[in-house]
C-alpha cells in the first residue's frame, strides 16, 4: 500500500559551500545541451522577500507560510528558495553527482543554462522520501528539480518536489525556474522613476529587482500563528505603451493574472489619479485557506477566511506603465486601506 506524505525538505547552513555542495552536488561534466533565457520583468513577476531574485510562481500556487517558496498543496508540491553568499562559480565547480546519490537523489538529467548572461544549471532527479516515524506502507518517489545560479557573491538555488505520479508538475516547476530574474545589485528606487512612502502604515520596504519592489508587514506588526505574512504589497514600473482604447483590459488582465491562484469576484473598478497620472483601481474579495492546527494524525485542519486583492495601474504618455498591487490575508479592510495609503504617496521624479 502507498503511504502520501507530505514533502520533507532537506536544509543547509546558507553560509556553508561545502554543506551546500553535498545536499546539491552535480557533475556538470555530463550536461546536456544548454538553455539560453532572456528574461524580462512582467506584472507577473514576485520579487521573493529576503533574495535578490523574482520570479512567476506556479500556477496555482500560494505563498508558503513556513519556507521561502509556494506550495501547491492540494498536488503535494513544494517549491523553496535559497539563497547563500558564496560566488556562482565556486558552487558549481564543487558539485558532484557523487554527492547527489548520497542525498538519496538519482540524477536524470542534468542541463547548463544561461538565464540572462549569467550561468546556470537545472538539474531533475528522482528520490524517495523519508517516511514520518512509524508509517507504514511505500511512499511515493518524488521529482526533483534544482535549479542553481547566482553571480561574483551569491549564489541562489530553487528546489521543486512533485510526487512522480503528477506528470504535468515538473514541466509547471521547470517554467517557473526558468523564469527568474536575478538582480545582485538590489535597492530600493533603482530605476529612480518614481517615489513611494510606507509612512503611517505597518509595511517595510524588502527589496528592488529591476524596476519591481515588494513590501512587507514590520517585524512589529501582528504576524498570526495561521497566518503569517497576513497581507504584501508590491509595485512594478513596466516600459509598454497602452493604447488609452486598451487600457481598461489590460488592467483586468494584469489583476487577473495577479489574483490567478485564488477564486475572486471583483468588487470595485474605479478611475483614480495618482502623482499627476490617471489610472484604474480594481479590488478583489475572495476566501483564503490558513493552517489552523494540526490532529493527533498529523492532519491539518483549516478554514476559510475572507481576503481581499488591490490593484492600481497608472499610465502615462511616455511607454511606462506602473503597477501597484497587494493581497490581504488576514484584517483585510485595514490593509486595503493601508495598499491605497502607499498607493496614494506615488510621485514622480523623471
Amino acid at each position: 500500500m502507498k503511504t502520501i506524505v507530505r514533502i520533507k525538505i532537506k536544509r543547509f547552513c546558507a553560509l556553508a559551500v561545502a554543506i551546500f555542495c553535498l545536499a546539491l552536488g552535480i557533475d556538470v561534466s555530463h550536461a546536456g545541451p544548454q538553455i539560453y533565457k532572456s528574461n524580462v520583468l512582467t506584472a507577473s513577476h514576485v520579487v521573493v522577500p529576503g533574495t535578490h531574485v523574482a520570479v512567476v510562481p506556479p500556477s496555482g500556487a500560494v505563498q508558503a507560510v513556513n519556507f521561502r517558496g509556494f506550495e501547491i498543496e492540494s498536488r503535494n508540491i513544494i517549491y523553496e528558495i535559497f539563497e547563500q553568499g558564496a560566488p556562482y562559480s565556486a558552487v558549481e565547480s564543487t558539485l558532484t553527482a557523487e554527492h547527489l546519490r548520497e542525498d538519496g537523489i538519482e540524477v536524470l538529467d542534468v542541463t547548463k543554462v544561461v538565464l540572462n548572461e549569467r550561468p546556470a544549471t537545472l538539474v531533475t532527479g528522482r528520490k524517495k522520501p523519508e517516511l514520518p516515524s512509524g508509517a507504514a506502507g511505500e511512499a511515493e518517489d518524488l521529482g526533483v528539480l534544482l535549479f542553481v545560479f547566482g553571480g561574483e557573491k551569491l549564489t541562489v538555488s530553487i528546489y521543486g518536489y512533485h510526487p512522480v505520479s503528477d506528470r504535468s508538475a515538473a514541466n509547471l516547476l521547470k517554467t517557473s525556474m526558468l523564469s527568474a530574474i536575478f538582480e545582485p545589485a538590489q535597492k530600493e528606487n533603482a530605476g529612480g522613476a518614481y517615489t513611494l512612502s510606507t509612512a503611517g502604515t505597518s509595511f517595510q520596504f524588502v527589496g528592488e529587482v529591476n524596476y519591481t519592489r515588494q513590501y512587507r508587514l514590520s517585524d512589529s506588526a501582528p504576524q498570526g500563528e495561521d497566518t503569517g505574512q497576513p497581507a504584501i504589497y508590491g509595485a512594478t514600473m513596466l516600459h509598454r505603451n497602452v493604447p488609452q482604447t486598451e487600457r481598461a483590459k489590460f488592467a483586468e488582465d494584469t489583476f487577473a493574472s495577479y489574483m490567478s491562484s485564488y477564486e475572486f469576484t471583483v468588487s470595485g473598478n474605479r478611475g483614480v489619479s495618482y502623482g499627476g497620472l490617471s489610472g484604474i483601481e480594481l479590488t478583489s474579495d475572495f476566501e483564503g485557506e490558513t493552517r489552523r492546527s494540526r490532529t493527533a494524525s498529523g492532519g491539518v485542519v483549516r478554514r476559510p477566511i475572507p481576503g481581499k486583492g488591490y490593484q492600481v495601474v497608472l499610465f502615462d504618455n511616455s511607454g511606462r506603465v506602473f503597477a501597484f498591487q497587494g493581497i490581504a490575508l488576514r484584517d483585510a479592510e485595514v490593509y486595503l486601506a493601508q495598499f491605497r495609503k502607499i498607493t496614494a504617496t506615488f510621485n514622480l521624479t523623471k
